[in-house]
């Protein structure tokens, strides 16, 4: 099994950095719920598709649907088959989960790794700063 990257955008290089993991042959999981962003256009589903084609993908089982609600527990759209996906995904790539959060503990990213690690525990899991 490959790696697991978490990247959230509002990180500062991060733009940078999925660049740079892109080009060593990752692809980039958005697990969004609205894969958009006011404050940083360039992290829109569309802007990222016209960069990253095919290594840009989405995953909308993953989204945390309580996203809209501050201090909400996350509530994954659709664990199970999100969860499919993902490991179907990293049987043959490295993977990186990119997110709004620059916090991985408060994002729900760390619920999505949580529930990988159920059923992979041996999964590396990497937290880009």
């Amino acid at each position: 099994m490959h790696k697991l990257y978490s990247l959230g955008y509002l990180t500062p290089g991060s733009q940078a950095r999925l660049q740079e993991l892109v080009k060593a042959g990752c692809i980039i999981l958005d697990v969004r719920k609205r894969a958009g962003s006011r404050y940083r256009p360039e992290f829109s589903c569309k802007r990222l598709t016209a960069r990253y084609g095919e290594a840009y993908q989405r995953c909308k089982a993953l989204g945390n649907e309580n996203y809209q609600i501050p201090g909400a527990l996350h509530k994954l759209t659709n664990p199970e088959f999100g969860i499919r996906e993902l490991v179907a995904r990293l049987l043959s790539h490295d993977v990186v989960l990119l997110c709004k959060c620059s916090a991985f503990e408060s994002c729900h990213s760390s619920s999505i790794v949580a529930l990988l690690q159920v059923s992979c525990p041996d999964i590396k899991v990497v937290r880009l700063p």
